[in-house]
């Protein structure tokens, strides 16, 4: 959802300076191009490394990048990839006749540039990745609910134990489990207890957008975290009209443990949704 909003923003973008501007600079723009048409370069700086150039020399073309691990809308830029095997680029070239996408493939083969140690805390350092489940020892244990935001690091009004979250999502259960991985990109996959997959996405972070603690000194949650095209295990906001949530406030992020909120939206935002979760043992 998060890409198509970013393409359709960009797209309206375009079109909007299109017609704003005097005949004559609009040429520039034309129609939709065929793919094969698309000049676009991807390369490493180190042959299998993990720093990555993104080259668009298509004239009149704006530009939007996939990697995986996130995005990018210039028409050159240099990433960090934190992860190995065959990294699949996807650009989408923006125009006003509409969008075309063309994918390149580069294999990456060594981790030469340091990344972020978020993606080895919530992925691992191999292809299997992190399996994460509800953080609970014993079905009693507390792992969802509501209390202050920005006061409270778990529930402390609305408490609901893992046994419960399995009768009020019983597809996902007590044993339900989120894998994420950095095979080929950031990927998410939630599964029910049976084995069945429920969801397939991906995830990225932005360690950058943090929230203070209602003592204004104080972090209360250390970054944030999104799911693509998927969430966690209830993830919805249930007095922001039960809609589903995508994006949550890392309050707590360990080798084993992690702790996400949701702060309700509009009139609510003295609530806050907490998520407990821990390293599948």
């Amino acid at each position: 959802m998060k890409k198509i909003t970013l393409l359709y923003t960009l797209l309206v973008a375009m079109l909007f300076t299109t017609a704003c501007d005097p005949v004559e600079n609009r040429e520039s723009l034309g129609g939709i191009i065929p793919a094969s048409e698309l000049k676009i370069d991807v390369y490493s700086l180190e042959d299998g490394g993990n720093e990555i150039v993104l080259v668009n020399n298509t004239p009149g073309v704006g530009s939007f990048w996939d990697y995986g691990s996130g995005y990018s809308s210039r028409q050159q830029d240099t990433i960090i990839v934190p992860f190995l095997g065959d990294l699949t680029v996807s650009f989408t070239g923006i125009s006003s006749g509409g969008t075309v996408t063309k994918t390149e493939t580069i294999k990456v083969d060594k981790i030469i540039s340091p990344v972020d140690e978020t993606w080895n805390l919530l992925a691992g350092t191999d292809e299997n990745g992190k399996t994460w489940v509800w953080d609970c020892d014993d079905p009693s244990d507390i792992v969802w609910g509501n209390g202050a935001s920005i006061v409270d690091y778990s529930p402390s009004w609305n408490q609901v134990s893992a046994a419960q979250m399995g009768e009020e999502e019983p597809e996902v259960g007590i044993d339900g489990r989120m894998v994420f991985d950095l095979n080929q990109k950031a990927n998410f996959t939630k599964i029910g207890q049976d084995g069945t997959v429920l969801e397939r996405g991906a995830f990225q972070f932005d360690m950058s957008q943090t929230m203070l603690s209602a003592d204004g000194e104080t972090l209360w949650s250390i970054g944030q975290l999104t799911i693509i095209d998927g969430t966690i295990f209830k993830g919805i906001s249930p007095n922001g009209g039960g809609v589903v949530v995508n994006t949550f406030e890392i309050l707590e992020l360990t080798e084993d443990k992690m702790v996400l909120a949701h702060v309700s939206p509009g009139g609510m935002s003295w609530e806050a949704w907490y998520w407990k979760f821990r390293v599948k043992k």
